[in-house]
């Protein structure tokens, strides 16, 4: 990755009326009604500071490959956790367990197939995001599910995961329940330093303040 420094003492320095690229995908007629507005609201102030925003279509990625994302999920996760698992059987999730034993039945060939896509994937992405300083789009469909057994729809997150894209959620609201909603800045692979200079930015010019929400039963 290429290195940065960053005053500890002066923070990130913000990137100042940067140009972003809207990213919606066509799921957002499933995105809740809440959600959508705190990313249009969100829109709306970015544009009256000064930013250049555009609606970006990205076909690439807008196709989420659940086999390519899952087998290198898995494949990886049975390298890195399978010492883990068998030292401490009754320490490890079933869940992690799992994961181990799905990867471990994986042929190399598939890995390296799934590898090959998401390279290609993450080349396309550097060309189409071209004059933009990062992507703003959203983090999920709207409010956390209800309960622990469920952490919520994640394909407005695994894309940016298969490519190894930066990407930053920055709270903007509150949906019906009382949970919090946000947007997601997302930068180009190994463009680190600008995506944070840009999340920093938006997150002045959004100036959130969270307060203490009322979360309903």
């Amino acid at each position: 990755m290429p290195a940065f420094d960053v005053d500890v003492e002066k923070g990130i320095e913000p990137l100042m009326r940067p140009r972003l690229g809207v990213v919606r995908f066509e799921k957002w007629s499933r995105v809740e009604a809440e959600q959508q507005q705190v990313l249009d609201a969100a829109i709306e102030r970015l544009c009256a500071a000064g930013a250049v925003v555009e609606e970006l279509a990205l076909a690439e990625l807008d196709r989420t490959n659940w086999v390519a994302i899952n087998t290198i999920l898995a494949s990886e996760g049975a390298a890195i956790f399978s010492d883990l698992v068998t030292r401490y059987p009754d320490r490890t999730s079933d869940h992690l367990k799992s994961l181990v034993t799905a990867g471990k039945a994986i042929a190399a060939p598939d890995y390296l197939a799934a590898k090959t896509q998401q390279e290609r994937r993450r080349s396309a992405l550097s060309a189409e995001m071209k004059g933009y300083d990062a992507l703003l789009t959203l983090p999920a469909f709207g409010e956390a599910p209800r309960g622990l057994h469920y952490t919520g729809d994640a394909e407005y997150c695994a894309p940016w995961t298969f490519v190894g894209a930066p990407a930053v959620t920055l709270p903007t609201g509150f949906g019906k329940n009382g949970l919090p909603l946000g947007i997601q800045v997302v930068g180009d692979y190994r463009n680190d330093l600008r995506a944070l200079r840009t999340a920093k930015w938006v997150e002045a010019v959004l100036a959130f303040d969270p307060g203490v929400p009322k979360i309903m039963a």
